[in-house]
């Protein structure tokens, strides 16, 4: 009943102040956990479990109203706090709610579905993030900041589309360990989606880089070029039927260096010229009858 009393006095302050810009107070990811919960609760499931909470670096509209959120990586904390939740009583649903401080924790509905992609795409086998286990968002804010292999893809990609923080179990990054949960901060600039991770419950840092070419395409196949390494060209073997619809060619880093929107594809073969590369790792993305095919890529000369 309080909390359904907080979020009605929270509901007027927003109708009163409708033109005006919501000023929501910074706070820690497990501050407002407890108000998302009851929430959840409210609206129908009776054991919600904690299956993924984020924020994101971008001002969104609710009901007219500019909200502006930022994630501190000083301290850890934000603006508004997004939870998601399962129970193993209603196995088909996952329900979520938006909690901000204004002066008091209330809860706010909001649509993310267009971010919840990638690595972010949630599924109703999911496990649970424990109640009191996970490192609060202040740790992994810390954890950021001794990362040298973030601190140099921000120094090459300083504006990107989104930043997404986000506490959630690993189900698509193949060099984490799969169904174990990671604090993680997702840099998406285009198709790119470069990703530092930090173990919820030992605080562990890692970095696997871009995933837009790698793990965050779940609809992508992994397939082999020829020769590997190259120095001069790479081939890619193709049915008789699969048509080439364009490639790009990415760095380690996750930067897009040569892209070709009509390429030629002969006898059931895709030729692309590495010729123009430095030496190290890279991806081949094609783009084959509108469906992904990752090849990667080494050059040594």
């Amino acid at each position: 009943m309080k909390n359904f009393f907080y979020t009605l006095i929270a509901f007027f302050i927003i109708t009163v102040y409708a033109n005006a810009q919501i000023n929501a107070i910074p706070f820690l990811a497990k501050e407002g956990y407890g108000s998302a919960k009851s929430k959840i609760v409210s609206k129908g499931f009776t054991n919600p479990q904690l299956v993924c909470c984020l924020t994101l670096n971008k001002s969104i509209t609710y009901s007219g109203i500019p909200v502006t959120i930022n994630f501190d990586e000083t301290s850890g904390k934000s603006q508004a706090w997004f939870y998601f939740f399962r129970d193993n009583a209603f196995p088909d649903s996952i329900m979520s709610t938006a909690v901000v401080n204004l002066g008091i924790y209330a809860t706010l509905d909001y649509d993310l579905s267009q971010y919840m992609t990638g690595i972010f795409k949630l599924n109703k086998t999911m496990g649970f993030v424990k109640d009191t286990l996970w490192i609060e968002s202040s740790a992994f804010a810390s954890k950021l900041s001794t990362s040298n292999e973030l601190k140099t893809y921000r120094a090459a990609n300083p504006n990107p589309d989104i930043t997404i923080f986000a506490l959630l179990f690993n189900t698509y990054i193949k060099s984490l360990t799969k169904n174990q949960p990671y604090w993680t901060i997702s840099i998406q600039n285009g198709a790119n989606n470069y990703v530092c991770a930090v173990d919820a419950f030992q605080g562990m840092i890692s970095c696997p880089g871009i995933l837009a070419v790698q793990d965050n395409q779940t609809n992508s196949e992994k397939i082999n070029g020829y020769p590997n390494p190259s120095s001069d060209k790479v081939f890619v073997k193709f049915n008789s039927n699969e048509i080439v619809n364009s490639y790009e060619i990415f760095n380690s880093l996750g930067n897009k260096i040569n892209s070709d929107y009509s390429p030629n594809q002969l006898a059931g073969q895709l030729e692309v010229s590495v010729s123009g590369l430095s030496n190290g790792a890279y991806f081949l993305k094609i783009i084959c009858n509108g469906t992904n095919k990752i090849v990667p890529i080494n050059v040594e000369k």
